[in-house]
């Protein structure tokens, strides 16, 4: 599994320094930037990797060295950086890695996302009202902000080998996810509805569930159900969840995990 890093805003070369530390300080992962990636020669050797992280003010051990690089062979895309895990990580470690991060990070004020793939995380939440009002904040704020965490849609194979897309919010939490399909630009033609009818209010349905808990739906003119929510304990929250999928569904940008 890995986790991909987009930068943005410099200074990216001491940013990749920065994420290159990271990297280094966590035996369970390798790493991956442009710079490996457009000079491997240097990097053939656990020698030549020792002489590379000299230039850090601490010192890596030849041992860690000898199996810090990731395979070059796997490209970087529209990404700057990759951690690949050794094994399958928690959700304490993906946790770790990002507080990681935004310590490496926030002192050369330098914006990140990151998307992990395979996909991560896809069972469904209950979500707080605390949770959905925050979402709904950074979902006003993110213009304004930067691009720390922007919406994005993500197209991922479920475990039936079925194509499908969640809509992640600024956050990063997931606030809208879809059907099954059996092709990938079937799952792309459900983004591009999704995004034409998300600004109108009266596609989406709010609904009390078997459970008890409230959700939503977001219908196409056909009447289609084209995007469903997570589970909300409250009405309110659950409208907060609506108006954060029409802030940011026309605006996200889509990434296809299934060729990362």
């Amino acid at each position: 599994m890995r986790t991909f890093i987009k930068l943005y805003g410099p200074p990216l070369g001491k940013a990749l320094r920065a994420l290159e530390k990271v990297g280094w300080q966590m035996p369970e992962v390798c790493i991956m930037d442009t710079f490996i990636e457009t000079y491997p020669a240097n990097f053939y050797t656990a020698e030549n990797t020792v002489d590379y992280f000299k230039m850090s003010s601490d010192v890596v051990s030849r041992e860690r060295c000898s199996n810090i690089i990731a395979d070059s062979s796997f490209r970087l895309g529209r990404f700057d950086f990759y951690y690949q895990w050794w094994s399958i990580p928690t959700l304490t470690q993906i946790h770790d890695l990002y507080g990681r991060i935004d310590e490496a990070l926030e002192p050369l004020g330098v914006w990140y996302e990151a998307v992990n793939s395979p996909a991560f995380d896809i069972e469904e939440k209950e979500v707080t009202d605390e949770d959905a009002a925050e979402t709904l904040e950074m979902s006003r704020a993110a213009p304004a902000a930067g691009r720390r965490f922007w919406a994005r849609f993500e197209v991922f194979k479920d475990a039936a080998g079925e194509y499908r897309f969640r809509l992640k919010a600024p956050n990063n939490k997931i606030i809208a996810v879809s059907e099954a399909y059996k092709t990938k630009d079937g799952a792309l033609g459900g983004i591009d509805s999704v995004k034409r009818n998300a600004a109108d209010a009266d596609r989406f349905e709010v609904y009390d569930d078997v459970a008890g808990m409230c959700r939503f739906r977001l219908r196409a003119p056909n009447r289609e159900i084209i995007a469903a929510s997570q589970r909300y304990k409250t009405r309110q929250g659950c409208h907060n969840g609506v108006e954060s999928v029409k802030l940011n569904a026309p605006r996200a940008e889509t990434i296809d995990l299934t060729e990362l």
